[in-house]
């Protein structure tokens, strides 16, 4: 992830994100531009499940090992909003909203790209995928894509069909005996 992090800093608190977190091999750095309790336990939590030593400055990350940066905002309409703005900045970089959270990547990463990249070395020519939020758009637009229940209406809106749940997607799809590549987050 090679953008100006000091700049992008700077474009979130004119938009009044809530956090960002950024992960570079095993050290973490985060900075609250509202601070609030449980979002310092979360991240607290996330470092530690991911083995991630916090430091105290954005100076201290290997800015070349970055592969993560993650943004909490108020809601989801605030997080695809601020997403539109990143995407639209000159900071080289693709934003996709995920509920409250945005996931910050290089230009050109995203789960579509994902599956197509294993798809190919699988040699696997039927896709079905499935998600919930403004990132599987693209995804589930590409490929034959399910959305669960409580997804994002968008996304529900581009979806081959809305289910309950991955088991009734896998029910469906073992009903037609096809081959099966299904993705959730």
């Amino acid at each position: 992830l090679n953008i100006d992090f000091e700049k992008l800093m700077e474009l979130l608190n004119k938009q009044k994100v809530q956090m960002i977190s950024i992960c570079s091999k095993g050290r973490g750095f985060f900075r609250h531009f509202r601070y609030s309790e449980e979002n310092e336990k979360s991240v607290f939590g996330f470092y530690k499940q991911m083995n991630v030593t916090h430091v105290e400055t954005l100076k201290e990350l290997d800015q070349s090992g970055i592969y993560m940066a993650s943004l909490y905002c108020d809601n989801d309409e605030h997080a695809k909003r601020v997403a539109e703005i990143i995407c639209e900045s000159d900071l080289n970089c693709s934003a996709f909203a995920n509920r409250i959270y945005i996931d910050v990547v290089s230009k050109g990463i995203s789960k579509k790209n994902a599956v197509e990249m294993i798809a190919k070395d699988a040699n696997v020519q039927e896709i079905y995928t499935i998600g919930d939020s403004f990132n599987d758009i693209n995804m589930i637009e590409y490929f034959h894509g399910f959305a669960v229940d409580d997804a994002n209406e968008e996304v529900k809106n581009v979806a081959k069909q809305v289910v309950s749940s991955v088991n009734h997607a896998i029910s469906l799809l073992n009903q037609h005996q096809s081959a099966i590549i299904l993705l959730f987050s």
